[in-house]
């Protein structure tokens, strides 16, 4: 499981199980920011 505290999630290294997990996740919230973005700008 991801541990993400208030401050945002903490840095895995390479080595870790849950680096590809952890990559995959932060794409998925920028992904989002930019959707929630467009969405907001085409009102």
């Amino acid at each position: 499981m991801l541990e993400i505290g208030p401050r945002g999630p903490e840095r895995l290294p390479g080595n870790h199980p849950l680096a590809a997990h952890f990559n995959v996740y932060q794409w998925l919230t920028v992904l989002q920011e930019y959707l929630v973005l467009v969405l907001m700008g085409s009102r």
